[in-house]
């Protein structure tokens, strides 16, 4: 509610917005107290997307302040279908200016439009930088703020960003290890562990390696024979 206090308070009186918060489990009398927020240029309506949570709510990771709602973004086009733009905010932002100005930065043929974190001291941005790079494999000015964010919902639409975005959470299970034991979560993660450190190990050019030795003159005695013919004596 201070989100949309603050939106409201900065809202230009020229314009109309219309406000959709997305809820899956809200008590009726807090839906009642946010619609009754709206004013003669400020619509604000509380929006059901239970049907869309439900069916898809085991694919979503969520642990400590990453819930369920992190979640609720994906589907803004497909339940949104009379809009072809949107105007993202996450809940617990405070708005300072008017967001008419945000809406109608044009963003061409893009999916999105947000901006890129930095850090304003260096330790903290060298930091961020280092774990987008090794952690998520992304480069930093590709990493954009996900609690504002302009939204093409009929590019999300034509291209099919909703069911791209569920696919991937069935293919990489991000939650999975959380999910599921040990028993018979450890096998899998031994055989790739083993399967990357054999790959980290080998060499690209084991011929090159040891420069130093390769220099000597050496001379070899191989011992040829079956087992227990006394080989190793």
């Amino acid at each position: 509610s201070a989100s949309i206090a603050s939106l409201i308070a900065n809202a230009d009186p020229e314009r109309s917005y219309r406000l959709y918060v997305f809820y899956d489990q809200l008590r009726q009398e807090n839906i009642d107290r946010l619609n009754s927020m709206s004013t003669g240029n400020v619509s604000v309506q509380c929006r059901c997307i239970t049907a869309w949570v439900t069916p898809n709510r085991e694919l979503f990771y969520t642990r400590g302040r990453l819930t369920s709602v992190t979640y609720f973004r994906f589907f803004a086009a497909d339940e949104l279908t009379e809009y072809d733009k949107l105007l993202y905010l996450d809940s617990d932002i405070a708005v300072l200016g008017d967001v008419g100005e945000l809406y109608d930065i044009e963003i061409g043929n893009n999916i999105l439009g947000g901006v890129v974190i930095y850090r304003d001291r260096e330790n903290e941005r060298r930091l961020k930088e280092e774990y987008l790079r090794k952690l998520m494999d992304i480069s930093p000015d590709r990493y954009i703020i996900a609690g504002v964010l302009i939204m093409n919902l009929k590019g999300f639409r034509e291209r099919g960003i909703l069911n791209r975005c569920l696919e991937y959470l069935r293919r990489t299970c991000s939650g999975r290890i959380c999910q599921e034991s040990l028993f018979t979560l450890y096998p899998e993660f031994r055989r790739y562990k083993v399967k990357n450190k054999i790959v980290e190990m080998v060499p690209t050019r084991p011929e090159m390696e040891f420069p130093e030795v390769r220099l000597m003159r050496r001379n070899f005695v191989l011992h040829v024979g079956p087992t227990n013919s006394g080989k190793t004596y």
